[in-house]
């Protein structure tokens, strides 16, 4: 029988016949994390040893992959692990979409794979993710630009490449489809592979009086239901950020 066995050191040849005829193969564990691109989890399933063949170009689109652990045994071809990760995530999609309250401003399923994308790269927080999926809805239902820094970092980079510095004043006016500071609604498309907690968040937010939210300096976020109150948090954000430098 092919396969990948363990054997416990000094096996006798009937511990290793015995093994062998059970059938059970070592299982390797492979492990997505939430928010990478379909570049970055094309690049970690061909380095993952033991898995063999190719796979379509068309496969690696952005919100298309759920990430979590799969497990695999040596042989496996990386198209059967993507297709599970496909098959998986349309299952996910489909059981959180049906829990979409009815004044929903997301007209499918597709629109909250792209809002959960940017709430995926947004806050690594599970408690902030329906609190920042409120203030994209608040701003949605208002015609308010989303105006998503990690938006800004996909239309420069389209998720081929790390973005290596801070985003400047001039990137917010990058001309892209992407781009939330310049063109209102969502995206055209998901711009990462978000997570089950993001994919609920999305479609199920808080609600939440808040527009507006800016890093805190402590690794989350603060919130704003005014402008005015933003501009304050604002202020703070940079006072410590200038503390820490």
């Amino acid at each position: 029988m092919a396969g990948e066995f363990k054997f416990q050191p000094n096996s006798s040849i009937n511990k290793v016949a015995l093994v062998i005829s059970s059938g059970l193969t070592v299982k390797r564990r492979l492990t997505i994390a939430e928010g990478l691109t379909g570049n970055q989890i094309k690049n970690i399933i061909f380095s993952a040893p033991g898995l063999i063949g190719e796979v379509p170009n068309a496969f690696w689109r952005e919100g298309t992959l759920l990430p979590e652990t799969y497990f695999y045994s040596y042989g496996n071809t990386r198209l059967s692990i993507v297709n599970r990760m496909r098959e998986n995530l349309d299952q996910e999609l489909k059981k959180a979409w049906l829990t979409r309250p009815e004044n929903s401003p997301l007209k499918s399923s597709a629109e909250a794979m792209v809002l959960a994308s940017i709430i995926e790269k947004e806050t690594a927080i599970n408690t902030e993710r329906s609190i920042i999926s409120g203030v994209f809805h608040n701003r949605l239902r208002s015609g308010m630009r989303l105006q998503s820094d990690p938006t800004v970092v996909y239309s420069i980079t389209m998720g081929r490449r790390l973005l290596k510095r801070a985003l400047l004043k001039k990137d917010l006016n990058f001309d892209s489809p992407f781009n939330t500071y310049v063109h209102k609604g969502l995206p055209p498309n998901p711009i990462c592979n978000p997570g089950v907690a993001s994919i609920k968040a999305a479609i199920m937010p808080a609600r939440t009086p808040y527009f507006y939210f800016v890093a805190d300096g402590l690794g989350g976020h603060a919130f704003a239901s005014t402008l005015k109150e933003h501009i304050r948090n604002v202020v703070n954000w940079r006072k410590k950020k200038r503390r820490a430098n």
